[in-house]
């Protein structure tokens, strides 16, 4: 939904109010405190309801109108606390989702729960990548977004040990596979190939990277020795 698609004499206003609406919703006492909170009865995880509201997230973010409005109306901050509950609970979903939704949100206008340098930040999109193949049966197309988001941090993949590297690249391959072994009737071809097309090509450049640390390894052993 866009201003643009809005019919000729419908105020635009219109959509400012059904994004507060939205938010009322699925967090009723927003309006009394605006912080972002990590406990309390108005954070309560509901996994079904979540789900379906970080998806629309997820949807709206990627258009410039509602990413404004998103970010006046406390939507990121919602998010922020649904990740820190989500994480504590390990569960996958909304997780697909919100690992999508930080792409569009600028950290120095928000505090994020997880840093792209962060262990926790780490561990929480491998959370991600080890259900993955869930997805297949949900919403296949909230994989491109996990690949989005697990880029856009890959400056900290290439600082991590070894083992970890190894490990999300052996998740992502799961996933990948996946794509082989199972069958989803009415699926959309085009949103199919697309994921498809998305996670080969993250596992295909989190392949070279470890080989291209393997390669760094030897030369420095050569040269010790």
């Amino acid at each position: 939904m866009t201003n643009e698609s809005i019919p000729q004499g419908v105020d635009a206003t219109l959509l400012d109010n059904l994004s507060c609406a939205i938010l009322t919703a699925v967090h009723p006492n927003h309006s009394q405190d605006r912080t972002v909170q990590y406990g309390g009865p108005d954070i309560s995880f509901h996994e079904n309801r979540d789900t379906c509201y970080s998806r629309l997230i997820l949807a709206l973010a990627q258009n410039d109108k509602w990413h404004e409005r998103l970010a006046h109306d406390g939507h990121f901050e919602r998010c922020i606390s649904l990740a820190e509950d989500a994480f504590e609970r390990s569960t996958w979903v909304p997780g697909c989702y919100l690992a999508g939704i930080f792409t569009h949100i600028k950290p120095l206008h928000h505090a994020l729960p997880f840093s792209p340098t962060q262990e926790r930040w780490q561990a929480f999109i491998r959370g991600q990548w080890k259900s993955a193949h869930r997805y297949m049966w949900h919403d296949i197309s909230a994989l491109p977004a996990l690949v989005v988001a697990t880029r856009q941090y890959s400056i900290s993949w290439n600082s991590s040990a070894d083992e970890d590297l190894a490990e999300l690249t052996k998740d992502v391959h799961g996933a990948l596979e996946s794509f082989f072994s199972v069958i989803v009737y009415g699926l959309d071809q085009a949103l199919f190939d697309a994921a498809l097309l998305s996670v080969q090509g993250l596992y295909d450049d989190l392949h070279r990277m470890i080989e291209n640390s393997n390669t760094l390894h030897t030369d420095n052993g050569s040269l010790e020795s």
